[in-house]
């Protein structure tokens, strides 16, 4: 037989005080002395009580539900966005009701009408990167909203982005206190503005430090690990002396990895390498093989929700962007320390990058 629902008037009965001190010492709100409030609070404890969210949502006029409205959701960077914020959503007591647009103008349209209709208290908005506009949610969806994972820069809005010029600035610096002096950059995306900005971060640092960029500016392609594989064939073939790479992404950091050590380079002796996302590891194991910066997008995501969360309780905080800091992952490519731990792995994974790269 299930148990019977704790209620607040049973908190009220163990604690000796009335219902309503009880709701407002649950909610945070009220005047009680300490001990009143450390009796009520173990009382609740004690008895496994569990607000009901329903009887809340009547109590405070909220529907306690938050919309995330994603405009990719399976993507591979997007989905760990949803999860950070689904988590802080989570931790706040706060039900999450999640659409996802599909890159269609209709569904995003009429996503946002079924939200407006179940009356959440908030909303957030994940787009697909820094690269990709998002159009503005419509001024009659009269609720605190959150933009995360897109580029939005109208000055009034809430937007957590990835801070892409620390982030070129943080593999520069790396290499640099490696101690390598020959360094070249392999990009991707020529007019896109993340692409522009890292190599504002990394070509600035490098020029603080005294230091050129080999080949006089990036070597640009797509974001395929075909890519890596081919710019490291330019690389060899040019002759040009490289002592490290800054990748724009780990595919195409594998690619250049594969293809290099077939050409007899050594990774890192010859060349340190860099890519950014922390996505390739070796399968099964914890090892790293690939240094790389993490863009954390888990926390991307639940910065924005927390912020969010802050809106709907009253927070009167300015909106504008909200870069949030990557992390450095370091392994085997620029540690020549950690390379023999992994090595056989390596060579395993990497059979098939080559073979991926050979087909094109």
């Amino acid at each position: 037989m299930p148990r019977k629902a704790v209620r607040l008037a049973d908190v009220a009965a163990a604690a000796g005080v009335s219902v309503s001190t009880v709701s407002k010492i649950l909610k945070g709100d009220g005047r009680a002395s300490a001990a009143t409030r450390a009796r009520v609070l173990e009382t609740a404890r004690r008895l496994d009580f569990r607000p009901n969210p329903l009887a809340q949502s009547f109590v405070t006029g909220r529907s306690l539900v938050v919309g995330v409205l994603a405009e990719n959701a399976p993507s591979t960077f997007s989905m760990p966005v949803i999860i950070g914020a689904q988590s802080s959503l989570g931790r706040a007591d706060l039900a999450a009701l999640m659409y996802d647009a599909r890159n269609d103008p209709k569904a995003r349209t009429e996503a946002l009408r079924k939200l407006q209709a179940r009356r959440v208290d908030g909303l957030i908005v994940i787009g697909e990167g820094p690269d990709i506009d998002y159009p503005p949610v419509p001024a009659d969806f009269d609720v605190p909203t959150v933009y995360t994972y897109t580029s939005y820069r109208d000055p009034r809005v809430v937007s957590y982005t990835v801070d892409n010029v620390a982030i070129g600035q943080m593999a520069a610096r790396h290499l640099i206190e490696l101690g390598r002096t020959r360094i070249a950059h392999v990009a991707a995306g020529r007019s896109l503005r993340s692409t522009i900005d890292r190599h504002e971060g990394f070509a600035t640092t490098l020029a603080d430090a005294g230091l050129p960029l080999v080949f006089s500016g990036p070597l640009y392609g797509d974001w395929k690990r075909t890519w890596g594989s081919e710019a490291a064939r330019i690389i060899l073939g040019s002759g040009t002396q490289v002592d490290a790479i800054f990748a724009a992404s780990d595919d195409i950091a594998v690619g250049l990895y594969a293809t290099l050590r077939g050409g007899g380079v050594r990774i890192p002796d010859d060349i340190a390498l860099i890519g950014v996302d922390n996505y390739a590891k070796v399968p099964g194991r914890g090892d790293r093989f690939l240094t790389t910066i993490d863009r954390r997008l888990p926390q991307l995501g639940s910065s924005a929700a927390d912020h969010l969360i802050r809106l709907i309780g009253g927070s009167t905080e300015s909106g504008g962007a909200f870069p949030t800091a990557s992390e450095l992952i370091v392994g085997a490519t620029t540690r020549p320390d950690l390379v023999g731990p992994v090595e056989q792995e390596i060579d395993t994974y990497l059979t098939d990058a080559v073979s991926d790269a050979d087909r094109g």
